[in-house]
């Protein structure tokens, strides 16, 4: 593996999403030959690497790679030598199995720690024409990430949402209007400082050379959102093994952004206590019998339960099983409610109820969000960008598939300023709202 460790400047990504979801579409199509991306989706309860190769209009995957993680917990790392064993395991296995030397990932961060926010920037149109400019259009940009935050805290990511010339708002390109003033209307992800730290610190240790950190929750959102769904407003639940990360997106762009400290493994040691099971037998009944609505099985059927000391098995009840877990996601779920109601979006979710993550296996997930948000809903898989069967229909693989596409967007756009070195920040800022939008 390759020595170093290049963490690139964060960059918003251009690009046009699939249509929808049946008909998959990486809208990326290019001559020459394909090219080689890799993510690292670094889990609470499991680390994902995936190589792919760009093909025609999709990405085909190279090798996928999975390993339980260790030293990790609610999306922060807590054992470095631990977490970095259990990486260097993973990209090893995922190298392996490929038919392409590749070592550079893009890898996703998103801690209990994250947060977002709603940044405003204005400039002032100063030519005699009061024409708006490109380069008017990267100062309102600009503007709008410069924004104090404590010392412990960086921009990530950040996503327009709408431009306003004067008292009109709600413009997607406002290049040729004629105006005094121009507002650009950004939102912004921030992540712990020692979370960005410690993530490439690990992956230094190991050698790891990474072509760019980026946030996890809006990689999800292009791997299962369509086009409708960002469009006409959705509230995409993707839950962790322990972390749960919110995001609502309208008019096609993030509007609200929770990480919740609270997933999957909470799931596991709510029936491991209320069955005194072992983890490991409570977390086979959870993803071979568990059900989110309990009125799905036979509350009768028994099952059988490896006890706390790993050495016998008693009996319990189906309906037991799945009113534990029921109750936790019902509470994930009501969480996941209120915190969209105080964000005021309740109006601004037409698409409905997107779930996914590893814990979306679970039978009934999606009736239980109906359920609670009063909507529709369904399971958000990856299978937008690849028809791969091990991976298009498996909502756990939805944040590693989105890291791709994330990632293959950042690197056309540096590769773009590379070729072309005179191309003013103006005109670059311009043609990414351009293909945004």
């Amino acid at each position: 593996m390759k020595i170093g460790n290049n963490i690139m400047q964060q960059q918003t990504l251009p690009f046009k999403i699939a249509e929808d979801a049946t008909t998959p579409r990486l809208g990326v199509m290019r001559s020459g030959p394909p090219e080689t991306v890799a993510a690292l989706d670094i889990g609470s309860s499991k680390l994902t690497c995936i190589i792919a190769q760009t093909q025609r209009d999709q990405l085909k995957i190279v090798s996928l790679a999975t390993e339980p993680s260790r030293g990790i917990e609610r999306g922060e790392l807590t054992d470095m030598q631990e977490a970095a064993q259990a990486v260097a395991a993973v990209i090893s296995k995922a190298q392996a199995a490929a038919y392409v030397e590749h070592y550079n990932y893009f890898v996703g961060v998103g801690s209990k720690r994250a947060q977002g926010r709603n940044s405003r920037g204005s400039v002032s149109v100063t030519r005699e024409s009061r024409e708006i400019t490109p380069k008017n259009v990267q100062q309102a940009l600009r503007a709008a990430r410069t924004i104090s935050l404590p010392p412990d805290r960086q921009i990530l990511d950040g996503v327009p949402q709408s431009f306003a010339v004067d008292d009109i708002t709600g413009i997607r390109n406002p290049v040729g209007m004629t105006g005094s003033r121009l507002d650009a209307e950004v939102y912004l992800a921030t992540e712990s400082i020692n979370c960005i730290r410690n993530v490439t610190s690990c992956l230094r240790s190991i050698n790891c050379k990474t072509e760019g950190i980026l946030f996890e929750p809006f990689a999800t959102a292009e791997a299962v959102l369509t086009a409708d769904e960002r469009k006409l407003g959705s509230v995409q639940i993707d839950i962790g093994g322990g972390t749960t990360d919110i995001v609502v997106y309208y008019a096609n762009a993030p509007r609200f952004v929770r990480v919740l400290p609270i997933g999957g493994e909470h799931i596991i040691r709510d029936v491991a206590v209320g069955l005194s099971a072992t983890i490991e037998g409570a977390r086979k009944l959870v993803h071979e019998r568990g059900t989110a609505c309990d009125v799905l099985v036979d509350a009768r059927e028994e099952i059988e339960v490896e006890t706390a000391g790993g050495m016998m098995m008693h009996k319990s009840t189906l309906g037991e099983l799945c009113y534990i877990i029921e109750c936790r996601i019902e509470e994930i779920f009501d969480i996941a409610q209120k915190e969209v109601s105080r964000a005021g979006l309740t109006g601004h979710c037409g698409g409905g109820v997107v779930v996914t993550g590893g814990v979306a296996h679970i039978k009934g997930i999606a009736k239980k969000a109906e359920q609670v948000f009063g909507t529709a809903a369904r399971v958000g898989k990856p299978k937008i960008y690849t028809d791969d069967p091990a991976i298009c229909e498996n909502p756990e693989y939805a944040t590693a598939v989105g890291l791709l596409v994330y990632g293959l967007r950042m690197r056309r756009i540096v590769n773009k300023e590379a070729r072309n070195p005179i191309l003013s920040a103006a005109a670059r800022s311009v043609s990414w709202i351009k293909e945004f939008f």
